[in-house]
């Protein structure tokens, strides 16, 4: 009994010693966001009236975006997501993408004295000028450099035209 006090003591002083990972503030250096925080109405406006559910949004790095890609792709290859497939096409990607951004959100956040809830990106749902009636989902997202469109499945950014701004049916932050 007296050697399992002792270990448990030894593993405790390491723990404590070295921080506890669980309580730890997370990565921020790789965060995808930047330090001004706007308000719900402000997002909302920005995207023409999108619906939002939390009051204050840390806008996005436009670079941290681009960054972070890289890291999800990552995620979807180790969860077995390889290539694509109706049943997991336009907004599971937009869903997942977003999911994981807010979560490295939160963890890189956890001590933060920031009054923003949540990151300033979005579902996107438009009518591309090309894809006759068939609707698209993508990430939207308010960052430093303004109002940006990234295309989950590829990566890239995407310019929408005023069309396709104007057939959003669905813009949910």
């Amino acid at each position: 009994m007296r050697y399992f006090l002792c270990t448990f003591a030894l593993w405790l002083v390491f723990v404590l010693a070295l921080g506890v990972p669980a309580c730890s503030r997370g990565d921020a250096a790789s965060s995808p966001t930047v330090q001004k925080v706007v308000s719900a109405q402000t997002l909302a406006s920005a995207f023409g009236g999108a619906v939002t559910g939390d009051s204050e949004y840390a806008l996005v790095s436009k670079q941290g975006l681009q960054e972070y890609y890289k890291e999800f792709r990552s995620e979807l290859f180790r969860k077995g997501v390889v290539k694509w497939d109706e049943r997991f096409d336009c907004n599971h990607f937009a869903g997942y993408y977003i999911e994981l951004a807010q979560i490295k959100f939160y963890l890189s956040n956890f001590h933060s004295s920031s009054k923003a809830q949540t990151l300033a990106i979005g579902t996107f749902w438009y009518l591309p000028d090309h894809a006759r009636g068939q609707g698209h989902a993508i990430v939207a997202a308010l960052t430093d450099q303004g109002v940006v469109f990234l295309d989950p499945q590829t990566g890239l950014f995407t310019v929408l035209t005023v069309t396709e701004l104007q057939s959003a049916y669905v813009k949910l932050f």
